[in-house]
């Protein structure tokens, strides 16, 4: 497991670097270890919510919860065309944040969107501006910019 620490390591610097987003150590090392055990764990993207709610009822401060919250952190900034045939980047974000708060996780929660900007670079995938707009409405910084750049405004209905 260290070597894939390690590598998750590198991978979550490297983010850190690109974008230009500084994670307290705090978010560092969780989202180091978050990677390193989903690259030996499969994800079930397609069951999130129900996870979810399964989880609350069985043990709501317990690690099922946390597993669908890391779950939702890897596949938002990973797989967004994957979980968008299932609901929004926004909805799956907010999901993940919930999961995080409802275990006490109330650090992780909060920097759920410095995470996911972190993350993404490593997906380093442009173009598909439905996904830009959505992980914009999510919280993502990078997004935003991103958009901001092809001249995509961004702004909150009345």
């Amino acid at each position: 497991m260290d070597s894939l620490l390690f590598a998750a390591r590198t991978i979550v610097l490297d983010g850190i670097k690109d974008s230009g987003i500084p994670l307290s150590h705090t978010l560092e090392f969780h989202l180091s270890s978050t990677l390193a055990k989903f690259m030996v764990k499969p994800m079930d993207a397609e069951a999130l919510t129900w996870r979810l709610a399964r989880a609350s009822d069985d043990d709501p401060r317990g690690s099922e919860v946390r597993d669908v919250a890391d779950e939702c952190l890897i596949c938002c900034a990973l797989f967004p065309q994957r979980l968008r045939r299932h609901g929004s980047i926004r909805y799956f974000s907010g999901v993940g944040q919930t999961a995080y708060d409802a275990i006490g996780m109330s650090e992780v929660a909060l920097g759920f969107p410095h995470m996911l900007d972190v993350l993404s670079e490593f997906r380093q995938e442009t173009g598909d501006e439905m996904i830009l707009i959505d992980m914009a409405r999510s919280g993502s910084t990078r997004a935003r910019d991103e958009l901001r750049e092809g001249n995509v405004v961004m702004f909150r209905p009345r």
